[in-house]
């Protein structure tokens, strides 16, 4: 794990149970994770998209181990996500 941001408040979070998949852009490559064997790199939290890319050397950009302090590596959220999400905010007001 590169460490912690300061100025950012840790988030509690409850790790994936069930198996699920990630794909790398641009290269389509699509894996099944599954929580049982994560951690599977050494930087970002353990089961985040960074520690996953480091585990199958997907090449994610990176420069600050994980802890959201220099904005190189990028994630693009499904539709489907995006639906869940837009559907959330909006039970919120």
């Amino acid at each position: 794990m590169g460490g912690s941001n300061p100025y950012i408040e840790e988030v509690k979070y409850k790790p994936a149970t069930k198996k699920y998949k990630v794909t790398f852009l641009p290269s389509g490559k699509t894996i099944e994770v599954d929580p049982e064997k994560i951690p599977y790199g050494h930087n970002g939290l353990p089961g985040s998209i960074l520690d996953i890319s480091e585990g199958i050397k997907a090449g994610l950009d990176h420069a600050c181990g994980g802890v959201c302090a220099c904005s190189t590596c990028h994630v693009v959220v499904t539709k489907l996500l995006t639906q869940s999400w837009m559907n959330w905010m909006k039970r919120q007001g």
